[in-house]
């Protein structure tokens, strides 16, 4: 059961970079930092994710993300649950 934000992205990893993927494409500004965390996930640097999580300048972008794991193939109440750690700060 995922208790944190870090253990969703570790659970759905291929979710999580295909939305910060499209995400990159509707966001200028955020474009460089979602791709920051593409990069630690890709190279399972989960200490470089939970920094990132954990960002209060991020917390807007990352929002972003999370509410649109739904655009690809996820559970529903998993992304409930994901919504629900976004919304609790359970980031890492």
């Amino acid at each position: 059961i995922m208790k944190t934000l870090l253990e969703a992205i570790q659970k759905h990893t291929d979710t999580f970079i295909y939305t910060l993927r499209d995400r990159q494409m509707t966001s200028l500004g955020n474009k460089e930092a979602h791709q920051e965390m593409i990069d630690a996930i890709t190279l399972e640097d989960w200490k470089g994710v939970s920094e990132k999580l954990t960002d209060v300048w991020y917390r807007k972008p990352l929002e972003g993300v999370v509410f649109c794991l739904r655009r690809w193939d996820i559970d529903q109440d998993e992304h409930f649950k994901i919504v629900d750690l976004l919304e609790e700060e359970k980031f890492v």
